[in-house]
């Protein structure tokens, strides 16, 4: 994995990911690997809870992996992981807003910061 590739400060701006409607609809959006460092965390709203923490303890740790989506509070966490690299995608938004693009974004996410 070259973390080098992928510029960072792109996606916080806007210029790999368009702003606006598509991050309008996200509170979170996190990579870490499975040894729990985190490489990269950009966070649009205060959280009062921090979901990625509560998905870590409650379906990594507890080894539930044939999910692929976490309730926790009003929100939902939905990932994909690269196992060749054992890296975690995953994004957080509010459970009251189904978003149907969520998966197309994991991938493009996972495909973008693993070149």
């Amino acid at each position: 994995m070259n973390s080098g590739t992928i510029n960072l400060l792109q996606i916080q701006e806007g210029e790999n990911f368009q702003p606006g409607q598509l991050f309008n609809m996200f509170d979170l959006i996190s990579i870490f690997t499975s040894g729990g460092v985190v490489l990269w965390m950009k966070a649009w709203y205060e959280m009062k809870i921090n979901p990625i923490n509560a998905f870590i303890k409650n379906v990594l740790i507890e080894d539930k992996m044939g999910e692929t989506s976490y309730k926790v509070d009003k929100y939902i966490v939905k990932w994909i992981i690269s196992t060749e690299y054992d890296v975690y995608f995953a994004v957080c938004f509010q459970a009251a807003l189904p978003i149907q693009y969520v998966d197309d974004l994991l991938e493009s996410l996972r495909k973008d910061f693993l070149k």
